[in-house]
């Protein structure tokens, strides 16, 4: 009872957050976006985004003038490294460039790099489908880069280089949003916090070490 009388009594009071007294001023960081963050400047859920088939993902160009919220990150599912183009390259080499391959750049967790989206282009007309599931109906492939530092050995020693890896015609369903850590509702200045109550009956009395021995053993 205590528990919802304290809920009743936020839902009776909540006003939506101003900008300067959201969580982490996410507001202040971001223009208003497209529909897509449903009327909240600078803020958007990744699964929102991540829902749109239809609207192009921006490159790092337009995103100068329409940025994605501050609230999201983008990632790539592709394979690093796979390919005899990294295996030829020497081992210095600090740039490759090559095509998506659906069979080696699975899309798995584990195969997630955050990344840039650098070009977009229509697809064929093959390639195509308004009628298909899982990305098949958007009409665009794209060029990511992708930029991170790899242990290599080099005169039996290991350093750190930077590579960049640039990779076309990786398709919508292989690029993801990803919610940055801490910018879920539950970090609101102002969400619904109180703690957890549950009535004694739902216990033994036994587990109860807080009433006297001799009341729980009766």
């Amino acid at each position: 009872e205590e528990w919802q009388r304290a809920w009743d009594a936020h839902v009776e009071n909540w006003i939506p957050p101003s900008k300067d007294s959201d969580f982490n001023n996410l507001t202040l960081f971001t223009d208003v976006v497209e529909d897509k963050t449903r009327g909240r400047a600078g803020y958007a859920r990744a699964e929102d985004l991540n829902d749109d088939v239809e609207s192009p993902i921006r490159t790092v160009t337009e995103q100068k003038t329409i940025p994605y919220p501050f609230s999201v990150e983008m990632i790539c599912q592709v394979k690093i490294g796979h390919m005899e183009p990294y295996y030829s390259a020497p081992i210095t080499a600090p740039f490759f460039r090559r095509e998506w391959d659906e069979e080696e750049d699975p899309q798995t967790p584990e195969t997630f790099e955050k990344c840039d989206i650098i070009e977009r282009f229509v697809k064929e007309e093959e390639d195509y489908d308004p009628d298909e599931e899982d990305g098949g109906e958007h009409e665009y492939y794209y060029t990511i880069r992708i930029e991170r530092a790899a242990k290599r050995t080099l005169e039996y020693d290991n350093v750190l280089a930077l590579e960049t890896h640039v990779i076309t015609g990786v398709p919508w369903s292989a690029i993801r949003f990803k919610n940055i850590a801490y910018t879920s509702d539950v970090f609101l200045k102002k969400a619904f916090r109180h703690e957890m109550i549950l009535p004694d009956d739902l216990f033994p009395r036994a587990w109860m070490n807080l009433i006297p021995r001799e009341e729980r053993e009766s």
